[in-house]
């Protein structure tokens, strides 16, 4: 799956695109197709090192608190299909989740 790691605080340029192993879902959770992902201006300061309210993160760090996307498979055991036969979205934030 693709990622985005803050590497170290700066600016921008600390954003590094990567590859990570793909994600498998544990009992009771799915694993989502992310179609769009969120960054604060909160987010923005904690990453240039000047947010004075907010833990630093440890590194390297993968930023956005909200994210939509689809879901795509279920844990194996499950009830329903591993696959659902129409896509569900998913909406997550920070601290909730949404189906």
């Amino acid at each position: 799956m693709r990622v985005v790691r803050m590497m170290r605080f700066g600016g921008p340029e600390v954003l590094v695109p990567g590859e990570a192993p793909d994600p498998v879902a544990g009992a009771g959770q799915v694993v989502v197709d992310v179609a769009v992902a969120r960054i604060t201006f909160v987010e923005t300061q904690i990453r240039r090192g000047v947010d004075r309210w907010h833990a630093k993160p440890s590194l390297p760090h993968v930023p956005g608190d909200l994210v939509a996307a689809r879901v795509v498979r279920r844990a194996i055991g499950e009830p329903g299909p591993a696959a659902p036969r129409s896509p569900r979205r998913a909406y997550w934030s920070a601290g909730t989740s949404r189906w």
